[in-house]
């Protein structure tokens, strides 16, 4: 009997031996037949499993490549940037007035932003290569978060600015990773402290 793995052609062949007692009439081929469907069946489904499992070990490949790549991208960027950042903020330690000073702002930000995205990028590439160290905890995020903000309360008031930490309380406990969750507090707070005295 011939198998049909898919649509196109016959993929193989059932050889089934039939006993010499027992004439072929209708009722046994229709049982040969659906021997054959039915491991037809289990081939198709064995085939698409084996398909489904390639595709995950080359998408996990794909991904490994590419933290790799971005790891090694954000090095080779950090170590220049760090040298030009260096640089910049002695001449900013200079009193330069107009024009000048206003440019040397302008590139001063546009570094710190490359710097940003460049850490960004690193932080990246370290959740790709350790996810599965990950450890994610049930966590009160909202008094969690007012924690974490409230570590910036001093420097703000110094620097005359009104403070107000506003969080609605959560019903629930919500599973998250508290490094991941404390670099996005601060670096929101951080950016919005920065832009408003800039």
């Amino acid at each position: 009997v011939g198998l049909r793995f898919d649509k196109e052609s016959i993929g193989g062949f059932l050889i089934v031996g039939l006993s010499p007692r027992r004439f072929i009439d209708e009722e046994y081929k229709r049982f040969v037949e659906v021997v054959a469907g039915r491991l037809e069946n289990s081939v198709r489904d064995t085939l698409a499993y084996v398909q489904q499992k390639e595709q995950v070990e080359n998408l996990a490949s794909l991904n490994m490549a590419k933290a790799v790549f971005f790891q090694n991208v954000s090095h080779e960027f950090r170590t220049p940037l760090t040298l030009m950042m260096g640089n910049l903020e002695e001449i900013s330690r200079e009193s330069l007035g107009g024009v000048q000073g206003q440019r040397m702002k302008l590139v001063q930000r546009n570094t710190d932003r490359l710097g940003k995205l460049v850490n960004t990028l690193l932080d990246f590439s370290k959740l790709e290569d350790d996810r599965s160290n990950q450890e994610f905890l049930e966590t009160h995020l909202d008094s969690f978060t007012h924690e974490l903000a409230s570590i910036f309360r001093t420097a703000i008031e110094n620097a005359g600015l009104e403070y107000v930490i506003a969080i609605e309380r959560l019903p629930e406990t919500v599973s998250v990773n508290h490094d991941m969750w404390e670099k996005i507090v601060f670096n929101l707070i951080s950016n919005a402290v920065k832009y408003t005295l800039a």
